[in-house]
C-alpha cells in the first residue's frame, strides 16, 4: 500500500475492492463512482475512514472533514459522508470532473471542476453554478471569482449571496 497526503486526510490505496473491504467494519458503506477500477480510503487521524472505489482518470479523490461530515470529490461526483454513522448523506453529480474544494462558508461550500465552479449547500443541494471553459488559473477576491481560461479568456463571476 502507498500513502500520500491528501486534503486534510491521508489517502491509502488498496490493490482491489476485496483488499479494501477486508479492512473495514462489516457495516461501513463504500463510496463508489461509476465503473470503479481503483480502490482505497481516506484516513483521518480520529478513527474516521472513508472507503472509496473510483474510475481512475488521473486525479485522486480529495476529502475534507468538517465536524461530523466528510466531503469527498471524486471523478464527476461530490459526496457527503457521515463520519459516525458511516453512511453516504448525499451524492451530487458535477458538470464535469471534480478538481478541488475552493472555499467553505457558513451556508455553503464552493468546488471547482474542469470548466467552472459550483456552490453546494451542506445538505448537497446546488445553490448556483458558473461554467465557462477549461480553467487555467483563478483567484477569489472577496465575493468575486476572477480568472483565466486555457483559451486566454478572462472571466469574472460574482459569488451569489444567500
Amino acid at each position: 500500500m502507498q500513502t500520500r497526503q491528501l486534503s486534510n486526510g491521508l489517502w491509502v490505496s488498496c490493490e482491489s475492492r476485496y483488499a479494501l473491504i477486508a479492512q473495514l467494519p462489516p457495516d461501513q458503506e463504500v463510496v463508489e463512482t461509476e465503473s470503479p477500477n481503483s480502490w482505497g480510503y481516506v484516513d483521518f487521524e480520529s478513527d474516521v475512514v472513508v472507503p472509496v472505489g473510483y474510475s481512475d482518470m488521473g486525479l485522486q479523490p480529495l476529502a475534507v472533514r468538517l465536524g461530523e461530515r466528510v466531503f469527498v470529490g471524486i471523478d464527476e461526483l461530490l459526496i457527503g459522508y457521515d463520519c459516525f454513522g458511516r453512511y453516504i448523506l448525499f451524492k451530487y453529480n458535477m458538470p464535469t470532473i471534480f478538481h478541488e474544494f475552493v472555499r467553505f462558508d457558513q451556508h455553503e461550500f464552493i468546488v471547482r471542476d474542469e470548466i467552472g465552479f459550483v456552490g453546494i449547500s451542506y445538505s448537497g443541494d446546488e445553490r448556483w453554478s458558473f461554467c465557462i471553459d477549461i480553467i487555467a488559473s483563478y483567484r477569489i477576491d472577496q465575493a468575486l471569482i476572477v480568472g483565466l481560461t486555457e483559451g486566454g479568456e478572462d472571466f469574472k463571476f460574482s459569488i451569489p449571496s444567500e
